[in-house]
């Protein structure tokens, strides 16, 4: 796929990302002698974003799941920063080269789901459905398209 997560050990690319959002919970208060209702921001819940159709060569991410699930005081923390990035590629005499173009960056991140894959001895596939992760809050830094979308290829260096 062409978005990948990595992690301080490794890559793993994923075809498909849900749940990137954010939810903002509004209170609603009625005010006398006025008809309709006054909205405000109450509190900030951080939607889980669900990681599909993955690959990876490592044992890092399921390790990860296990030590979140079974984590008992004493133990080391299992929540990382996690960055997901966006890739595209741009042709240059080397061939082929990825680039940023969106980046994510979910801050005390942790997985609260696994889905594994079917095994068939008729397959030789190694990758998994789903992880889905729990985040304490979303940031976009800056990409290579830049504020207003328009692409800024001379930040890629080549």
């Amino acid at each position: 796929g062409n978005v990948r997560v990595p992690t301080p050990i490794l890559s793993a690319g994923f075809n498909d990302i849900r749940g990137i959002k954010d939810v903002t919970d509004v209170r609603e208060v009625r005010e006398g002698g006025f008809r309709g209702v006054h909205s405000y921001p109450r509190g900030y819940k951080p939607n889980a974003i669900t990681l599909i159709k993955g690959m990876t060569f490592s044992r890092y991410l399921r390790q990860w799941y296990l030590d979140a699930t079974f984590w008992s005081p004493g133990m080391a923390d299992y929540r990382r920063s996690v960055s997901i990035y966006m890739l595209s590629q741009i042709n240059s005499p080397l061939g082929d080269l990825p680039f940023e173009v969106y980046r994510f960056d979910a801050a005390l991140a942790f997985p609260s789901g696994w889905d594994g894959p079917d095994l068939s001895s008729m397959s030789d596939e190694i990758a998994f459905e789903s992880i889905t992760l729990q985040h304490g809050g979303l940031s976009m830094p800056q990409s290579i398209l830049g504020s207003g979308g328009e692409k800024v290829l001379d930040q890629v260096i080549l």
